[in-house]
């Protein structure tokens, strides 16, 4: 059947049908409108005034600019959700502003002056409305709903819902939900959710839920949610979740989320993070290895004195490196790893997936040497102790060295290492050790060896030997194939060598 509109079978237009279309162009309306704004409506046909309906519904706590459509919002208008790929600010994701309800409707002031709260040109009785202002100042504190402009504050700004555009405030600016702008106080900022701009403060900025954009602080920073920007910070920066910029603080940083890729933690005293992707530099770092799901090795990098990762960590140099396990790469003076997929390069390395062997063999500048190797399999550290008898007399020599092991095929390798140890010798009438200056013995070592399982192997090969010393008789080093040289008063002998031993 035809819609008749408003006219009865005759053509004629009465009272209740005008009344009966207007209400069924309500419902068809009311059933168009999005979730968030579909509010239990009751049709009460009271007015219809210049071609608006707006009496016609109870229209308590809605926008009348949504009655009148007017005004809807892009987000209203087109109720398709954006893209998960496509990057929205969280003032425009689902669960951003919710505007809260009044009995009375919604005010917009253009200027808003306030003693307090109490005491302003709002007047007491609109202090319960919606109430937004585009410039506000107050001599003391002020509070309104929604700030879109600019407000200045003697001490507080305050506001229930939302600022959009730039707070001023002596000591504070306090915004209930979300903040679109920037804020600027001596003492702090507060945010009860959100954040899409800048804060500074002396003392402190706070805001419960994320961070789009920066923060600047004396005293500190902190975010209950992620951020995506930067924390500057004398004292420190923390955040709760997951991190993608820059942290610097003097004192501290901490991250109980992730330190994402394009994330880095600077300090001087320490950065903690939940997991690290990102790069972390400062006297300490800690990579606690929360989730291990998303502590990626390889992607994260420590860079301090003290460094300390209990999951997965891509690299670490420092004084003393700790991990889990390693990707590429730990240097320092001290590493230790539980697994290493790369190669630790230091005074000490020690991989537990990968124990101590020992290592005994005879070379022709000593007799006998006992050596401890340490670290992964394809890079290791060498501490060493060798003695030789010569006459009367004798000498010892303690040392240090770092090499590599190269497999050939499943038993046969080269290792290629190079070691550096002081050498003394004993008195020939006390057999106690000499004063003499201290005299060092270096070889850079190519070995071949085969290897029967974990725990034994045996190996040999040459050397290419560098002695340098002040004695004026070396006649015990070299066996007359190697050269000498002298300047002033030191001597330097370089002759071929070998050894050969055996390792458990």
């Amino acid at each position: 059947m035809r819609d008749q509109g408003a006219t009865d079978n005759d053509g004629t237009v009465t009272v209740l049908g005008l009344l009966d279309y207007v209400t069924r162009g309500i419902e068809d309306w009311h059933s168009h409108l999005s979730e968030e704004l579909r509010y239990p409506q009751q049709i009460t046909p009271r007015v219809f005034y210049n071609g608006k309906y707006i009496s016609l519904l109870n229209n308590q706590g809605i926008d009348p600019t949504v009655l009148n459509n007017e005004g809807l919002p892009p987000r209203i208008i087109n109720r398709s959700p954006p893209h998960p790929s496509e990057h929205t600010s969280f003032l425009e994701r689902p669960g951003g502003i919710v505007r809260p309800t009044t009995t009375d409707g919604d005010l917009h002031l253009p200027l808003t002056i306030s003693l307090i709260p109490w005491i302003s040109t709002v007047g007491i009785r609109d202090l319960n409305r919606n109430i937004t202002t585009n410039l506000s100042v107050n001599i003391i504190a002020g509070y309104h709903t929604k700030l879109d402009g600019i407000e200045f504050g003697g001490a507080l700004n305050m506001k229930g819902v939302e600022a959009r555009g730039a707070q001023f405030a002596g000591v504070g600016n306090i915004v209930g939900e979300n903040v679109e702008g920037f804020q600027i106080s001596t003492i702090a900022n507060a945010v009860g959710r959100n954040v899409e701009g800048f804060q500074a403060a002396v003392g402190l900025n706070a805001l419960g839920e994320h961070l789009e954009g920066f923060q600047i602080a004396g005293g500190g920073n902190v975010v209950g949610g992620s951020v995506r920007g930067a924390q500057l910070a004398v004292g420190g920066n923390i955040t709760a979740c997951d991190f993608q910029g820059w942290q610097a603080a003097y004192l501290l940083n901490l991250v109980g989320g992730t330190v994402r890729s394009r994330g880095v933690q600077t300090a001087v005293g320490g950065n903690i993070a939940g997991n690290l992707e990102g790069t972390q530099l400062s006297i300490g770092n800690i990579a606690l290895g929360l989730r291990q799901d998303v502590n990626i090795p390889g992607a994260g990098t420590q860079i301090g004195i003290v460094n300390f990762a209990y999951g997965g960590i891509g690299t670490q140099i420092g004084a003393l490196n700790i991990a889990g396990h390693v990707e590429t790469s730990q240097i320092g003076l001290l590493n230790v790893a539980g697994r290493m997929s790369g190669i630790p390069i230091g005074l000490i390395n020690f991989v537990k997936d990968n124990p101590l062997h020992l290592q005994f063999w005879g070379s022709d500048t000593e007799v006998t040497n006992l050596g401890i190797r340490i670290g992964s399999r394809h890079a290791y550290s060498l501490l060493m102790v060798g003695g030789y008898p010569h006459g009367d007399s004798g000498r010892w020599s303690l040392g240090f060295g770092l090499g590599g092991h190269i497999p050939i095929t499943k038993q046969l390798f080269l290792n290629v290492d190079l070691i550096t140890r002081g050498v003394v010798y004993t008195d020939e009438l006390s057999g106690m050790l000499s004063d003499d200056d201290p005299n060092a013995l270096n070889k850079l070592r190519l070995a071949v060896g085969w290897e029967k399982d974990k725990w034994f192997s045996v190996f040999g090969g040459i050397s290419l030997n560098t002695f340098i010393t002040r004695r004026l008789d070396t006649s015990d080093f070299g066996y007359g194939f190697g050269r000498v040289y002298r300047r002033d008063d030191i001597i330097t002998r370089v002759w071929p060598g070998f050894f050969a031993g055996v390792q458990f």
